[in-house]
């Protein structure tokens, strides 16, 4: 019994032996081939100062030797895994060379991968600093602000699509109050504000364009006193040309206030940019007049011969200079797809108003002026955005300092990318250097709000630049720098609270110095 038990046991291993004779390959398990080479992990996008651990890839097993190159200030490391830390701003060339001891001598082989450095993000909670305000379920939108004469702050944007908001903030930057927008009611479809200046009355005034029911844009003026009741508006209804109101300076001629206003218009399928002067009364909006009458006609525009600008858009306005004898001021934007600048010149001692102007276009760029700004003691700076060309996929700012307008000739430009960099308003610090505010977007931190300053003389050279954010999409859209404290009055939007993937955004506003 025993034996026929051993002899059923051998003859199962017999079987078992010929079955893996017969399929050997079925068995044994396909050892990868991996070739040497350079091979390395490392994020793409990462933090000045954060410390970045650099690991090797399964290409390099059997290395002899590492070699890191950072492609910054010299620095390598002979490290398999090194720590680094980069503490500047920038796009640099990370490169590992790697070497394999061989029978017939060594075998190298190296590799290179691009690393963007952008500052860290200061944290801001804007919900505990009071400084977020909006209605819940409501689309806040705010573009523009100004100081009033009594040193409060006015901001002007609009609530979801076709409502104008205005809102009075405190000189911290606090609401403290919101007009009621039933008395400025303009349209029920989409309204843009793109500018409001104070008044030498104590009020301000409000200029931009609503989309009226032919498809295009109408310009509209509307002017408060300083308690922030309306005192009388206008809105031009050329339905034959699709046109918006740039911006609005105020100054005097013969001891009377005239408002004056650039207009973006089209006149044979062109865009031009042409000027409106209002009285300081004016007339409501509906045609209720209550004093002069609103529109005083347009200003006529001289030596064109020597300023042509065949397709000119403007996008934003500053006054420059005002005193008894002329006005000048700026307006800013695009000129067929170059960046424009223009200078007016106003006589203001003549019977009629006549203005001259002067045309700078940046010819070595393709894109559009966003800010402009007269500096201190002459000169001008203009910055923007460049447009896009097939294989970008992020923006890149620009900005130029002229030294005088009227030729194509820069003192510098430059472009600036920290990862997309949208360049929207400039002003100058205590020292006359440029500071600009902009829209940084990042993989990190999402949408964040820039402050940069450059170097006013020399070459425009990058003194700082920082980001502001939360960990949401924190948009600006505008600045006001008080020139009496040299605190900086940032406007925004920020996403209302909630998980879900459309947030409606509510009004934010941060307030910083020039120093930053």
């Amino acid at each position: 019994m025993k034996l026929q038990k051993y002899s059923i046991f051998i003859l199962a291993m017999i079987a078992i032996l010929m079955a893996y004779a017969c399929n050997p390959l079925e068995k044994l398990e396909t050892i990868k081939f991996i070739p040497f080479g350079s091979s390395f992990t490392a994020p793409n996008v990462a933090r000045v100062g954060q410390n970045i651990d650099l690991q090797v890839g399964e290409k390099t097993t059997g290395a002899s030797s590492f070699l890191w190159n950072f492609g910054y200030k010299n620095k390598i490391s002979r490290e398999k895994n090194p720590v680094f830390a980069y503490d500047s701003i920038g796009t640099y060339n990370l490169t590992l060379s790697v070497e394999m001891d061989k029978l017939n001598g060594k075998k190298s082989s190296d590799t290179t991968r691009k690393i963007i450095i952008i500052p860290v993000t200061d944290s801001v909670t804007l919900a505990q600093q009071g400084k977020v305000f909006g209605q819940t379920g409501v689309d806040e939108l705010v573009l523009g602000v100004t100081r009033l004469n009594n040193g409060n702050y006015v901001a002007v944007g609009r609530e979801n699509i076709s409502d104008l908001w205005v809102g009075i903030l405190n000189p911290t930057g606090v609401l403290i109050d919101s007009l009621d927008n039933a008395s400025f009611k303009l349209t029920n479809s989409l309204i843009t504000p793109r500018s409001i200046v104070n008044t030498n009355d104590g009020g301000f005034v409000i200029v931009g364009s609503i989309l009226t029911g032919a498809g295009d844009r109408d310009a509209f003026i509307l002017k408060f006193d300083q308690t922030g009741d309306l005192d009388w508006g206008d809105v031009s209804t050329n339905s034959s040309s699709d046109e918006y109101y740039t911006g609005v300076v105020e100054v005097n001629k013969n001891g009377k206030d005239i408002l004056i206003v650039s207009l973006t218009t089209a006149e044979s399928s062109r865009p031009v940019v042409i000027l409106h002067q209002f009285s300081s009364s004016g007339k409501l909006i509906m045609n209720t007049p209550t004093g002069e009458s609103d529109f005083l006609g347009n200003i006529t525009i001289t030596n064109e011969a020597s300023a042509i600008c065949s397709s000119c858009r403007g996008e934003v306005l500053e006054k420059v200079l005002v005193d008894n004898n002329q006005a000048r001021f700026l307006v800013a934007g695009t000129s067929v797809d170059n960046p424009m600048i223009t200078e007016f010149t106003i006589n203001l001692t003549a019977p009629t108003l006549v203005a001259t102007r002067s045309v700078s276009v940046l010819t070595e760029y393709s894109g559009v002026a966003k800010a402009v700004k007269f500096l201190t003691g002459g000169r001008y700076a203009v910055a923007g955005t460049l447009n896009l060309s097939n294989n970008q996929t992020n923006l890149k700012a620009f900005i130029a300092k002229l030294d005088q307008i009227g030729g194509n000739i820069t003192s510098w430009d430059k472009t600036f990318q920290v990862y997309s960099d949208d360049f929207i308003a400039l002003t100058e610090d205590a020292q006359n250097n440029i500071l600009v505010l902009g829209v940084n977007e990042n993989p990190l931190s999402k949408k964040d709000i820039s402050l940069t300053k450059f170097k006013r003389d020399g070459r425009g050279e990058l003194i700082k630049t920082i980001l502001i954010g939360n960990n949401e999409d924190n948009v600006p859209t505008n600045f006001y720098r008080n020139p009496l404290t040299n605190d900086l009055l940032i406007i925004g939007t920020i996403p209302e609270p909630g998980t879900s993937l459309i947030r409606r955004k509510n009004i934010s506003v941060i307030k910083t110095t020039t120093e930053f």
